[in-house]
């Protein structure tokens, strides 16, 4: 130790041991790449077509970099879809089911884009809600015009009452379980009182916009310019010198790391993709819905913008072109990842002000990441690209009614969707042509798909009455809340 005090141009006062001590382990134990560093990484890669180094990169970090420049697409890939959030996309007008090929980009805009205002869905049907509908055809065992389900709904409905939850703009009415009827004593049809398990849709509208040019654009110009990139790898060079004057020479190795690693980072050769958010489909518009799981409780519905929201769920945003350029700049990254690791455990060894050198780069480059949150990453994306994000929130009762009202909002034909969600069933095919003569105003009971079936219980009688129903009001809902309504 005494060699590394003697070789010091200057020399700094002294410093307790145990201020020494915890300086040192500091950085080690805080400043690590966490699991989900690859898919954050690619996630900011996907928005800002460029690699993110910072001053003081976490241990790890460079790493990653120079991975991705030799696998490129199939780190982008692993990274993606098999990160902290492995998202599912249900494709509501093509039917397809895919992992989403964005996975952080997508995370990034659900988060700066969704609020916390979340509006309460209808959960009984209103007094306007047509008659007709309901009473044209009766379960088997019936010889009334109305079913008996039918009329249990019906009289729970009068019994309702009114608000009972005000959290969204959509008051709920929630009846009493006074009057109880044998058709309802489980299952979807029992909305009156049983158990729910709500489902809370997200809806995410794309739109174009011109691009925009705001405060951050024009921040951004000043520094990425030629005499901005000058002037801060000025500053790192002296802070590098005076930290090597002072015996620092862990410290100033870090910084030195981080230096070589942003210079070969803007070298390296990352394009947009032929085609980026571009449309190559007849239809404009497109409803995607996103999830974790088919069981999940929070869905994202994307839509709006068909060339937006399939850019940003099913095609990649960004290639890393494989060449011989890139390999030596994953070399360099690669090699400076190895001599940082080598000064963060020798600023450990050493203690003393070179640890708190180290802590204090470590604030430092917290603070100089201002620039590049998730929220300004996903603004500067939406400015520079010119697009528009509508974002709301809906509280549904039952799984089976947010899909029919995904479903009638979409106008889609296709059905296949939903399989994996709600199991193709006969209920199902029943439920899905009451709440396509709801939305055309018809009767259902023109329906080939109920006109064939004759042996419905009270029960599933009931279910599809209330389902059907919740799905075309909520439905509603969601073309009000929406100006620009869904089109075939």
């Amino acid at each position: 130790m005494a060699a590394w005090k003697t070789a010091t141009v200057l020399t700094l006062p002294y410093l307790p041991q145990i201020v020494s001590e915890c300086a040192a382990i500091i950085p080690l134990v805080c400043h690590l790449a966490s699991y989900k560093q690859d898919y954050e990484l690619v996630g900011q890669l996907a928005l800002t077509q460029r690699l993110p180094v910072d001053i003081f990169p976490r241990l790890g970090v460079l790493y990653g970099l120079s991975k991705l420049l030799q696998r490129s697409t199939e780190y982008i890939d692993r990274a993606s879809t098999k990160g902290a959030e492995s998202w599912t996309v249900w494709d509501v007008r093509w039917g397809s089911i895919f992992p989403c090929a964005n996975g952080g980009a997508s995370s990034m805009i659900i988060q700066h884009v969704v609020g916390t205002q979340i509006t309460t869905m209808p959960d009984t049907l209103p007094e306007s809600f047509p008659k007709d509908a309901a009473s044209t055809i009766s379960p088997s065992g019936s010889d009334s015009s109305v079913p008996q389900a039918d009329r249990a709904v019906r009289t729970d409905e009068k019994a309702s009452a009114t608000v009972s939850n005000q959290r969204g703009k959509v008051p709920s009415t929630t009846p009493p379980r006074q009057h109880t009827a044998k058709s309802s004593s489980s299952g979807q049809g029992n909305l009156s009182g049983g158990y729910r398990r709500m489902q809370t849709l997200h809806v995410l509208q794309f739109d174009r916009a011109n691009p925009r040019v705001s405060w951050l654009g024009r921040v951004d110009a000043v520094l990425d310019s030629f005499l901005g990139q000058c002037l801060s790898n000025l500053c790192l060079l002296c802070a590098t010198a005076a930290l090597f004057a002072f015996g620092l020479y862990g410290s100033a190795v870090v910084i030195a790391c981080g230096c070589i690693a942003r210079f070969a980072c803007k070298l390296a050769t990352i394009e947009r993709p032929s085609g980026y958010l571009q449309n190559n489909e007849a239809d404009k518009d497109t409803f995607m819905l996103v999830g974790l799981h088919q069981n999940t409780s929070d869905w994202y519905l994307f839509a709006g913008d068909r060339g937006i929201v399939d850019s940003l769920l099913n095609k990649p945003m960004v290639v890393v072109l494989p060449s011989r350029w890139n390999e030596t700049l994953a070399w360099i990254l690669r090699c400076s990842h190895a001599v940082q690791l080598v000064a963060m455990i020798f600023v450990a060894g050493q203690k003393g002000w070179d640890g708190i050198a180290l802590v204090i780069i470590m604030a430092l480059n917290v603070l100089s990441r201002w620039r590049w949150t998730d929220g300004l990453i996903v603004k500067r994306w939406m400015d520079v690209e010119g697009i528009d994000v509508h974002a709301r929130s809906f509280d549904f009762t039952g799984r089976t009614m947010m899909l029919g009202a995904i479903q009638e909002f979409s106008q889609s034909d296709c059905e296949s969707w939903m399989d994996g969600i709600v199991s193709p069933h006969r209920r199902r095919d029943a439920w899905l042509a009451r709440l396509r003569a709801l939305a055309k105003e018809q009767s259902p009971g023109r329906d080939e798909a109920l006109n064939n079936t004759s042996d419905w219980s009270p029960h599933d009688w009931r279910s599809i009455l209330l389902s059907s129903g919740l799905a075309h009001e909520a439905a509603k809902v969601l073309k009000k809340e929406f100006v620009k309504e869904a089109s075939a």
